[in-house]
Formats: structure tokens, sequence, C-alpha cells
């Protein structure tokens, strides 16, 4: 019986660290890869804004000019073959072609980021997100027939991944984050009600073996 009661502290704790990070705020490593991005795209709008084409915020806002995004390390097959400019293959990543291009990615990487965070740590959260961005922009190039290529739903696609591998199997103990805010109080709630029923397992135990 008090087996039973580590095993349910363990799925209580299992759910609280799988809950999201509204009441804590973004975790560390996602809110550096958001950051990374915000700045960036705010540099593709500043150099499309002064840029020889001239265009309005409103067209900005719908499509940023193919030429700024070439200019500025979108990835591309024949730059990358023909001129060997690999550093597209990273560059392409952190590049988007719209606002609203820029926001889902943003949004999606918030929600699926921070949960794997509470799982892998700020470190292996972003390894994971450079890392699955590159192999999705080498296989945009060795197969994709778009002349242009940006982006990072390559890295939230693997970190998504991750997190649905890790919801599968479960992380290690020592793998989880302590919880925080609401989280940390579902979590002790759960300790107490399986200390108090480890209490009473024993108890019944005993008074079973002194009848």
């Amino acid at each position: 019986a008090a087996s039973g009661g580590g095993g349910s502290q363990r799925d209580a704790q299992g759910r609280a660290a799988r809950k999201g990070g509204v009441a804590g705020g973004v975790s560390p490593g996602t809110a550096a890869l958001l950051a990374v991005l915000a700045v960036v795209f705010v540099g593709q709008l500043v150099t499309s804004w002064f840029g020889a084409d001239g265009l309005g915020v409103e067209a900005l806002a719908l499509a940023l000019p193919r030429a700024d995004l070439v200019r500025l390390g979108a990835l591309s097959a024949g730059h990358v073959w023909l001129e060997g400019e690999w550093f597209r293959v990273g560059a392409g990543m952190l590049l988007h072609a719209s606002v609203l291009h820029w926001a889902l990615n943003s949004a999606s990487l918030w929600s699926v980021g921070d949960a794997l965070e509470r799982y892998w740590g700020p470190w292996r959260t972003v390894a994971c997100f450079v890392l699955a961005g590159l192999f999705g922009n080498l296989c945009s190039l060795a197969w994709a027939e778009a002349p242009l290529i940006v982006g990072a739903s390559g890295g939230v696609f693997g970190v998504a991944a991750a997190l649905a591998l890790v919801g599968y199997w479960g992380p290690p103990p020592a793998s989880r984050r302590p919880a925080r805010g609401v989280d940390a109080v579902v979590e002790k709630r759960a300790e107490r009600e399986s200390d108090e029923g480890s209490e009473g397992d024993r108890l019944g135990a005993g008074l079973g073996g002194a009848s």
C-alpha cells in the first residue's frame, strides 16, 4: 500500500509538471528564444522600411520583400549550393516572411517550449530547438522545391515532437523542475494525501497483526 501511495505521488508530480507556465511566467530558455525571434523580426521590419522599395507599414505587415529576405540570409538552394553560403541554413530559421508568420511561430514556441522546458530545462530545450531547426532546413535544402525558405517552424516542430515523446514515455524524476504557483499547491496537497494514506495503511496493518 505504501508503494501505491508513492505511485500516486509520482503521478501527481507528473501532472503538476505538465501544466503550463502561465502562473509562473515563461521559462527562461523559451523566453530567450522568443526574444531573439522578436529582435530579428524587428530588424527585418526596420531594414525593409528604410530599404529602396519604400513600402508602407500595411504592405510590410502582409509580406516582407523577397529581396530583403534574401539579403538578410533566407535559405535559398542556389545561394547555398552555387555560392557556398551555408550560413543561410541557420539564418533562415530566425527570419519570417510576415507579421502573421512570426506571430504564429512565436505563439507555438511559447506553448510547446515552455511545457518542454519544465522537463528538460532551458539548455536542452534551446538545443532541441536549434538542432531541429537546422535539421529541418537541411531537409528542405535537399528535397523541398520552394525557392526561398524562412521561419522557425522546423525548430518549433522539433520541440513539439520532443514534448510528445516525453509525455508518452515520461521523464526521469531528476529532470522534473519544481512546480511553481498553483502547480506547487497541487503537488503539496497530493504529497500530504499520499502521506496520510500511507499512515492509515500502516495503522491498519498493525491492528490486523495484533488481532
